[in-house]
């Protein structure tokens, strides 16, 4: 009933064994603590959101491939030339709103960083330059984003600052 589960298991790292049993106690469990969605699990709906976010990527891919414009996707973000983000935002909307045939959408980017703010009149020395990426080796994440970890954390028995 589990195959898949453990032919991914890597036994030379993590030398285990996780019978049925095991897995089937795993699985009621991971159900219980998210019953919104249990239903949902296992049932092969992340596959067809897979497949939904890729077409997606694809009707966005080729409406640059069109132009000649360099786009590079990381995941389900996106990397574009300076003064093409308006024209990516009216992408993603279109391609959500084609495949998954709602017309209100919320799409959430981030304001990155503009030639205007690239070709300022300071100086562009290794400091400034590194300052000016700081939030992107720093990191910045949500309050949402701390509190799932914090209780990721908790869940698995650490102890948390």
């Amino acid at each position: 009933m589990y195959r898949a589960f453990p032919s991914e298991l890597d036994y030379k790292e993590y030398p285990y064994s996780f019978p049925d049993k095991v897995l089937a106690k795993l699985l009621k469990d991971i159900k219980s603590l998210h019953p919104k969605i249990a239903h949902l699990i296992c049932s092969g709906a992340g596959l067809e959101l897979m497949n939904l976010d890729s077409r997606m990527v694809e009707f966005i891919i080729k409406d640059f491939v069109k132009t000649n414009t360099p786009i590079l996707t990381i995941h389900d973000s996106f990397i574009v030339p300076f003064g093409h983000d308006e024209r990516l935002h009216k992408l993603m909307k279109k391609a959500f709103s084609i495949t998954s045939m709602k017309e209100i959408i919320k799409v959430k980017y981030n304001h990155n960083i503009t030639k205007i703010q690239l070709f300022t009149s300071q100086h562009l020395d290794r400091d400034f330059y590194l300052d000016m990426f700081a939030h992107v080796i720093d990191g910045s994440p949500s309050d949402g984003y701390k509190q799932r970890m914090k209780k990721h954390y908790e869940s698995a028995g650490a102890k948390i600052d």
